[in-house]
């Protein structure tokens, strides 16, 4: 397993890149297993050259093209039903504190899944999962 130096998450042998965050992880030299670091060219331990890096997506001449990315996300919009009406018959003082422990509830529940919350408007949420970095949200099963 790996450490990842950015995030501090581990990584299955054989992995060039960390899965959550994205950045290089260090490698083992092949000669005497001693751990490089992502910039090193040679081992420090025994000097056997380490070859070349795969190179990042990122790092490709094809990422800084025009050309599009694909990758499933998830992008969940959650709305309170009646809001206006509620918001309509109450002090705005009175609203505003639901607002927030409202939306307090919603990006607990988002970031509980690792997703990303986009922005709140009135009483709605958009968030997304998916992402670079980001986790999964469960299925409907799931919740």
């Amino acid at each position: 397993m790996s450490t990842c130096t950015g995030c501090g998450a581990e990584s299955p042998p054989g992995f060039a890149f960390c899965p959550r965050c994205g950045n290089r992880l260090p490698r083992a030299c092949l000669a005497c297993g001693s751990e490089c670091g992502t910039d090193f060219a040679f081992c420090p331990r025994c000097g056997v050259a380490l070859g070349p890096r795969p190179t990042a997506a990122a790092e490709t001449p094809a990422a800084t093209s025009r050309e599009a990315d694909r990758r499933q996300v998830t992008v969940l919009f959650a709305d309170l039903s009646g809001f206006t009406r509620m918001a309509e018959r109450l002090d705005p003082e009175v609203v505003r504190a639901f607002q927030n422990a409202l939306f307090e509830t919603f990006a607990q529940a988002v970031t509980r899944y690792d997703g990303f919350v986009e922005k709140f408007v009135g009483a709605n949420i958009e968030c997304a999962e998916g992402l670079a970095g980001i986790g999964k949200f469960p299925s409907d099963e799931e919740i």
